[in-house]
């Protein structure tokens, strides 16, 4: 299913959300002077379907601001400023954006937790199995190499 998501109850959403773009990207499709979605708007976005809340609201900051938060310290930051120098989202950040909507389904918290947890412990797992597999394909190579050179 695709992320649709919405930025037009968001305070000054067009100065908040959008940008001129000040050079020529030929490859990415824009020209000096298009208007575009900011960096952090397409952050903002996106981290609806990753911390599990479709609706931006005053009431729900503080949970989003939490959440994102704790995928942080997972996973690390989500945006990326001009220069690109990754960027922690800021509950400054929460705020500008509240009113912003997706078409996500609101998580609860314990299986927002869980999701995360579990997808953690699945990589680690993931990245253990690897390691070991390509332990045993160096001594393999090692082991055929010598058996060429005697």
């Amino acid at each position: 299913m695709s992320l649709d998501w919405s930025v037009g109850k968001v305070k000054d959403f067009e100065t908040v959300c959008k940008m001129v773009a000040t050079a020529d990207a030929p490859t990415m499709g824009i020209s000096k002077g298009d208007l575009m979605w900011k960096p952090l708007t397409i952050a903002m976005s996106h981290l609806t379907m990753i911390v599990g809340i479709g609706r931006l609201t005053d009431k729900m900051a503080p949970e989003f601001y939490a959440r994102v938060k704790f995928v942080e310290g997972l996973y690390g930051c989500f945006w990326y400023d001009g220069t690109g120098t990754p960027q922690e989202i800021t509950w400054e950040n929460v705020l500008a954006y509240v009113g912003l909507s997706s078409n996500v389904v609101n998580e609860s918290r314990a299986k927002f937790v869980k999701r995360h947890v579990d997808s953690t412990f699945a990589d680690s797992i993931r990245f253990y199995h690897v390691q070991v597999a390509r332990q045993a394909a160096e001594e393999a190579w090692e082991q055929n190499t010598h058996d060429l050179n005697v």
